[in-house]
């Protein structure tokens, strides 16, 4: 009787949770074809799909800043990690999407953008991305 009871809260409990539950902090799910932001450090999985990247950083930060006069417009280089694979997209120079698993991510914007002032720490940075099907 003790066995079945088990068997029984462990199926309610597997049939009750729900995959936003089921993900740890700092995780989200997005749904393909949309738009969507990470901070760094935090890892998205595509609804659906067999595909998920962590944004681990922006290791470079050239862009023209704001209140200055630039000759171009600078580059942000934002580092990926994609299981056991790293990589980098650019704003400005390429490449601006890789594709990975037969799916594109692209890298669509990344705020704030830079002023003369101050620094940008890493923790501030969030990056706009979009994933297709290839």
């Amino acid at each position: 009787m003790e066995k079945k009871f088990l068997i029984l809260v462990v199926l309610l409990f597997i049939l009750g949770c729900d995959e936003e539950r089921l993900l740890s902090p700092g995780q989200s799910v997005q749904k393909l074809n949309t738009e969507f932001e990470l901070k760094v450090g935090q890892w998205v999985s595509i609804d659906g799909e067999q595909i998920s990247f962590k944004f681990e950083s922006v290791p470079e930060d050239s862009r023209c800043p704001m209140n200055a006069n630039c000759v171009w417009a600078g580059n942000a280089k934002v580092s990926l990690s994609l299981l056991e694979t790293k990589c980098a997209l650019n704003t400005t120079l390429d490449p601006h999407e890789i594709t990975y698993s037969n799916h594109k991510i692209k890298l669509v914007s990344l705020t704030p953008y830079p002023f003369t002032e101050a620094p940008i720490s890493q923790d501030a940075y969030i990056a706009k991305f979009i994933v297709s099907k290839e």
